[in-house]
């Protein structure tokens, strides 16, 4: 082992102990590299630190050696395992938040101020607790949201704690509805739940420029401002005069003018400007006085009439090269007075009262003979003469009318048995048959060689009995009944249709289905909704459309399934709908609305919108 010390006074600053290639040396200043091997140990006093050399080609790398007492902030850092500091752990955790962050556990965050600068927050808890900190009671802190709107006053959504109640402050408030008590003013209309609930004001209700639409005195009660009635007006009225009399019971004002005379009139006042007086001026001018005068002077002239109004012509009266023209609506009336000089020649003839005339009259009548004879009846137009050939009717006796058919035998004509020689065919309104039953050869009526027995009912053939055979008889496939059918307890059942314009009275109805006639409406301009073409109506409208319901009997009912086409709407008539309100068409698909009506009353409701 060799020592190599400095000699005492030298000026050395560095001194080495051990042997080559595992040295340790002192002093204040750093060993020469190239004296240094990796593992040399250096005690540095100048930072009074020990360190171990690393020698890694030309380069010596100096690192500190902990010892006793040795604390991080007494060595150096290194280039990859930094010290940690606040100022490097905040930096780390702002790079973190800059990307996605998952939170797997709770986080709790006890500062005084929580900032979160993001466009969008989704929080899954469905209740947001304010004011979370407080505890016990007599709260006087207020809760709720403020939004920031940057030069512009903040608006808010406060609780109220003094109050007990929300505010927005001064702001205005817009929802679809409302329920609750309402105190203040309301801008807007009110309908609580729709239209079945009460609104009840305890203040003054004030109307000022708006409609009370359903409001009438007689759901009013009557305050200070009373209503009109005929006794008020009639004794809040009254007349003093002379003459002048009033009957507050009938309302009726009654004024009896007292006789007058010339000299009443004498009085400077009545005097007639620049106007003489005549002998005759006791006669004072009237309307009807005027009017006598006036008819007096047409009466006597011998040209003059009235051009105009109402004129009854007395004397004689001549209109010489001229014509007498009625306008239209004006009526000449010549009733109870004679015409002379003029008849039907002088009237030229319209276009539909035709003139009577003989030929005319003979040429509209014509005869057909159906007698089985033939040439019984014949008809002479030149003479206007029917005549009969035939013989006289015989008349059938007995108490109950017996009918027979012989060769030579006759009967009295009925019109509820009549028969038609060329189809030979023996039309009976009313039949009672007893004691009859049928059998005929086929099932087709035709002509075969079996006899079978016919299951159709042709009719009341209840008893059963032998007769002959019924030859050629023709099913009715399409029976009409001419009144209503009775089904009492028994069931209708077939798979064919029934189709009947009168009514089916019934008790109890079984069927094995059901169909209703889907019919589309051809859309136009008017459209008149009629239950009989259907009890399912398609209807695509073209435009705005105002329909009628004219054909709708008490009972009827339609379903109509209706597309608005592009946004367009439905002006109803007077439908009573369910909810107080017309539907509102949906925009695509169809909007199902039922049409029925009871009594005189057309009733409404929307089903809904369907694909």
């Amino acid at each position: 082992m060799a020592v190599f010390m400095n000699a005492k006074g030298t000026t050395n600053a560095v001194y080495q102990i051990g042997k080559r290639g595992g040295k340790i040396f002192g002093g204040v200043t750093t060993p020469n590299a190239s004296d240094i091997s990796t593992g040399d140990i250096w005690l540095d006093k100048s930072n009074t630190a020990t360190k171990i050399a690393i020698v890694t080609g030309d380069s010596v790398a100096w690192n500190d050696i902990l010892t006793s007492g040795s604390t991080a902030d007494t060595l150096p850092e290194g280039s990859t395992n930094l010290y940690y500091t606040t100022a490097r752990a905040n930096a780390a955790i702002d790079a973190k938040l800059a990307t996605d962050v998952v939170i797997g556990g709770n986080l709790t965050i006890s500062g005084t101020t929580t900032t979160i600068n993001t466009e969008t927050l989704n929080i899954e808890d469905n209740i947001l607790v304010l004011n979370s900190g407080f505890t016990g009671a007599d709260n006087t802190v207020d809760a709720g949201f403020e939004v920031n709107r940057g030069s512009e006053t903040n608006v808010t959504l406060l609780w109220d704690e003094s109050e007990g109640e929300w505010t927005y402050g001064s702001e205005t408030v817009r929802a679809g509805s409302f329920i609750g008590e309402l105190s203040g003013d309301v801008v807007g209309s009110i309908r609580p739940n729709g239209v079945q609930n009460n609104v009840t004001v305890s203040g003054n209700l004030v109307t000022t420029g708006a409609n009370v639409i359903g409001l009438s005195t007689s759901s009013v009660s009557e305050g200070s401002n009373q209503y009109y009635t005929d006794t008020r007006a009639r004794a809040s009225i009254s007349a003093t005069g002379t003459g002048l009399t009033y009957n507050n019971s009938t309302g009726v004002i009654s004024y009896s003018m007292p006789n007058l005379t010339v000299n009443d009139f004498a009085l400077t006042a009545y005097n007639a400007t620049n106007d003489v007086w005549d002998d005759d001026d006791s006669t004072f001018a009237t309307t009807g006085r005027i009017t006598d005068m006036i008819n007096t002077e047409i009466a006597n002239a011998s040209t003059v009439v009235h051009t105009t109004g109402n004129e009854t012509i007395t004397g004689s009266k001549t209109i010489s090269g001229a014509t007498l023209t009625l306008t239209a609506n004006s009526t000449l009336d010549v009733s109870n007075a004679t015409v002379t000089g003029a008849n039907s020649d002088s009237i030229s003839e319209g276009s539909t009262n035709l003139y009577y005339s003989n030929p005319r009259a003979r040429t509209a009548i014509s005869v057909t003979d159906n007698s089985t004879a033939g040439n019984e009846l014949t008809y002479n137009s030149s003479t206007g003469v029917l005549s009969w050939e035939g013989t006289a009717a015989g008349s059938p006796g007995g108490a109950n009318t017996q009918i027979q058919f012989n060769d030579s035998g006759s009967f009295g004509g009925h019109a509820n048995l009549t028969y038609d020689s060329a189809s030979e065919t023996l039309a009976v309104s009313k039949l009672n048959v007893a004691n009859f039953t049928y059998q005929i050869l086929s099932e087709d009526y035709g002509s075969t060689t079996e006899t079978t027995l016919v299951t159709k009912d042709f009719g009341n053939l209840s008893v059963v009995a032998q007769g002959e055979y019924m030859h050629d008889l023709t099913d009715d496939d399409s029976p009409q009944l001419s009144a209503n059918l009775d089904l009492n307890t028994n069931n209708i059942t077939g798979t064919g249709d029934i189709i009947n314009t009168g009514n089916i009275n019934t008790q109890i109805v079984t069927a094995t289905s059901y169909k209703d006639t889907v019919f589309t409406i051809t859309d136009g301009a008017s459209v008149d909704i009629d239950p009989d073409n259907g009890g399912i109506q398609v209807w695509t409208l073209g435009a705005n459309r105002s329909p009628t319901a004219t054909n709708f009997d008490t009972g009827a009912k339609v379903m109509l399934m209706i597309a608005d086409g592009t946004n367009y709407s439905i002006t109803w008539p007077s439908v009573n709908w369910v909810g107080g309100v017309a539907p509102t068409l949906p925009t695509s698909g169809y909007g199902i609305v039922e049409l029925w009506k009871v009594g005189t009353q057309l009733y409404g409701a929307f089903a809904g919108g369907v694909a």
